[in-house]
């Protein structure tokens, strides 16, 4: 699990907390479903008749709610609830946060060209319709670097089949405006309703640039005129993952360190995805962060016995490393990338038997999941 995810465990505990608070507080629970901003669409109930002074100023009684069940007051399958959010927690416990079985291979599958940045874009008529005309606006990825070409792909859907088509696109940074020439989109051969462009970002200014830019296309097809934008994230590196230069088991972990030339001195991020490298299967999610100093440096990424073999592979594998940055430092405002290679590393074989058969264990999370059980049991 990723540290994310096991954020959002967290948070579910949290609010689990603030609800049996509030029911041990014998507070009720307001139905705000019909409230409207608008107080002409807001329809006053008549009030019901007292039937007598009592019932009106007859104060709260404690026995009332505080001697009903969990199942009364929230559900009759909350406890059920409680155990799976204990199960789920328990689970991603059995290894450390930075070291966790892959559980959904979707969530982690490395994107496709042009997948991550897609706009889909469609424009209303004079009828307050759509008109029959959309747009599909792409970068090939979403994080480029200074020097990078920058790849910008439309798809216009709904054109007619010979329909007078032209397209262009330019680079605009916020706070600045357009920082690149007017480009003409050229259709692609396989596909009449595709069109491409590429930008030089060598030709960008050096200076002032915001970290988020956008592409701006200019569409006209027949008497029909569409713009559409799509952002992408573009930095200087502050550093190059170059190699792993040995991987190895030491106690109950796979050792698997990461070897880079770093730019710019500070606290790194990495995430990455250590795959089955005969199947490509994603297999456990590592993470690790640290301060590397500029020049040649070293973060560490540490796979837990457990979860491999939970995992159920001793390999070959290949790591896919995600992302890694440099976090940004007082005064700044956006992270700073890292140049990561086009492919994942070779990580040989490692078998089960030469870790130490070491469980992790963590305090404090068992006292949360044994928490979380007892506002499970319902007697």
């Amino acid at each position: 699990m990723s540290r994310d995810s096991r954020k959002k465990v967290y948070v579910s505990v949290a609010v689990i907390m603030v609800a049996v608070l509030v029911w041990f507080m014998g507070f009720k629970q307001t139905d705000t479903t019909n409230l409207s901003v608008d107080n002409k669409d807001v329809v006053e109930p008549s009030a019901p008749a007292l039937e007598s002074p009592e019932v009106a100023v007859r104060p709260p009684q404690p026995d009332d709610t505080n001697s009903k069940t969990i199942d009364e007051v929230f559900g009759e399958d909350l406890a059920d609830k409680f155990d799976q959010v204990a199960d789920a927690y328990e689970q991603s416990a059995r290894y450390p946060a930075n070291s966790q079985v892959v559980r959904d291979a979707d969530l982690v599958a490395p994107k496709k060209p042009f997948e991550e940045s897609q706009v889909d874009l469609s424009f209303p008529d004079q009828d307050g319709g759509e008109l029959p005309l959309s747009l599909s606006a792409a970068t090939e990825k979403f994080q480029y670097l200074n020097g990078e070409k920058i790849t910008a792909r439309l798809i216009i859907n709904g054109a007619e089949e010979n329909a007078a088509i032209s397209a262009s696109a330019i680079v605009v940074s916020p706070g600045i405006g357009n920082i690149s020439s007017q480009k003409s989109l050229d259709s692609t051969a396989e596909i009449n309703n595709e069109f491409r462009t590429e930008f030089d970002s060598q030709l960008f200014p050096e200076k002032g640039l915001s970290s988020e830019l956008m592409i701006r296309f200019t569409v006209d097809v027949n008497d029909q005129n569409l713009v559409a934008t799509v952002p992408f994230k573009y930095g200087i590196a502050s550093a190059r993952l170059d190699s792993i230069p040995y991987s190895r088991a030491e106690g109950e972990y796979l050792l698997i360190p990461l070897q880079f030339t770093v730019f710019e001195s500070g606290y790194y991020f990495v995430d990455a995805i250590l795959d089955e490298a005969n199947t490509s299967r994603p297999l456990v999610q590592l993470q690790t962060e640290g301060r590397m100093s500029n020049g040649n440096d070293v973060l560490l990424l540490r796979a837990h016995q457990q979860a491999l073999k939970d995992a159920g592979s001793e390999g070959p594998y290949t790591l896919r490393v995600r992302t890694a940055f440099r976090g940004a430092d007082v005064n700044e405002v956006a992270d700073a990338p890292v140049v990561l290679p086009n492919t994942g590393f070779a990580i040989p074989s490692v078998g089960f038997a030469e870790y130490e058969d070491v469980q992790y264990t963590d305090a404090e999370v068992k006292q949360r999941i044994e928490f979380l059980r007892g506002l499970g049991n319902k007697e």
